[in-house]
């Protein structure tokens, strides 16, 4: 899947008036829950993405994240015990 690609759905939700909030959508469509993956529900996974994403991104505050890493000073990451 190219970037074009992955950013379709994404673009599709943030700009039409037709998708229903907590839907999961794929290539433009209200995918069906019995299709839907299991992980797409994983509150754990999805804590992790989002701070992986305010990693790459440098829009987060200081502050100690579950995975055992600092962030501080924008994008430095350290590591702590």
């Amino acid at each position: 899947m190219s970037a074009t690609e992955g950013a379709l759905s994404v673009l599709f939700c943030a700009l039409d008036d037709s998708v229903q909030t907590g839907g999961c959508y794929s290539n433009g469509q209200l995918m069906d829950h019995t299709s839907v993956p299991v992980s797409v529900y994983d509150e754990g996974l999805a804590k992790k993405l989002w701070e992986v994403s305010e990693i790459l991104t440098g829009t987060f505050q200081e502050r100690k994240i579950t995975s055992g890493t600092k962030i501080s000073n924008g994008r430095k990451i350290e590591r702590y015990n």
